[in-house]
């Protein structure tokens, strides 16, 4: 862990809780952006070294759960893979965000990441699994892994009908936002607007290698998938709901959000103009998106 220390900001702590596979890291980098890198706290697994790091100031949440009081309340943005309830820590007022996916579409992407993870020699020992294998392996990874991360410690203690209540309240009372990855657009503006930060335009990261799509898969095999990830269904929309109600309440919201992706669609244009022939399929592997998106401004997230 590396830790640098700075003078406290009077503001609420933003809590960036990165659910897997649904859009994080590339929400993460427009995150950081918005706060000095020395007022950031990275909570990132140490056994995934190839995983990004987003700020001088990093460590396991067990790291950051043994600093000191007025250490950990230092920090202004706290970004990573953390479940609900870290606010506990920090001695300032705190206020979360999170992007949440359709079930299905989020335990494929995580399979087939845990593929090419395995394929890149990140997990020594470790086989490539069949989707099936993968959910007797890393349960916790396919069942529910959504709620679970919004519920926090409480999860294995509450029945579904009170996980389903826990997980509204706390998105009700924490949270500044929540959007999700089908949405992505729309769940930034939502949080540029509340937080007051300025719309910047993104480039898409991480997108999804090695995975099966929703067609590939047997009928069985995605009715399994489907009663694993009940709760995360119930609450995907719910944050739907949650993201309608919110941009209701930004004035000019559509002529704001078409505004917005003609600037990201010219400076997706503009970087591959600039990255000439020999970088050109890098740069679209990079984005995410086929020649023919990229021209026409549509964008495709793994």
């Amino acid at each position: 862990m590396n830790t640098k220390r700075t003078s406290q900001a009077g503001m609420p702590v933003f809590i960036f809780l990165h659910i897997p596979k649904t859009g994080g890291i590339t929400f993460s980098e427009i995150v950081i952006r918005n706060f000095s890198s020395d007022r950031i706290f990275h909570i990132r697994n140490p056994k995934v070294p190839k995983a990004p790091r987003f700020s001088p100031n990093y460590g396991s949440y067990d790291d950051f759960a043994a600093l000191s009081s007025a250490e950990r309340k230092s920090f202004d943005c706290l970004v990573g893979h953390l479940r609900f309830g870290v606010h506990e820590l920090i001695e300032r007022p705190c206020v979360y965000a999170t992007l949440l996916r359709d079930p299905v579409e989020r335990v494929l992407s995580q399979h087939g990441q845990f593929t090419k993870m395995v394929r890149g020699g990140e997990f020594p020992g470790q086989e490539a699994v069949d989707l099936e294998r993968y959910s007797e392996i890393r349960p916790a990874s396919v069942v529910n892994q959504q709620a679970r991360f919004l519920v926090g410690s409480q999860f294995a203690s509450l029945d579904d009908e009170k996980l389903v209540r826990k997980a509204h309240e706390n998105l009700q009372r924490h949270f500044i936002a929540v959007g999700t990855l089908e949405r992505f657009d729309e769940t930034l503006l939502v949080v540029n607007h509340r937080m007051g930060w300025r719309t910047r335009t993104y480039e898409i990261r991480n997108v999804g290698e090695c995975r099966f799509k929703v067609t590939d898969l047997p009928d069985d095999d995605l009715e399994r998938i489907r009663s694993r990830t009940r709760l995360d269904q119930t609450v995907f929309e719910m944050a739907n709901r949650m993201l309608d109600d919110a941009v209701r309440e930004v004035p000019g919201f559509r002529r704001k959000l078409a505004r917005f992706r003609k600037m990201n669609d010219d400076a997706r244009r503009s970087i591959l103009r600039r990255s000439g022939l020999p970088a050109l399929a890098r740069r679209l592997k990079a984005l995410g998106v086929s020649l023919i998106r990229a021209q026409t401004g549509r964008t495709a997230k793994g």
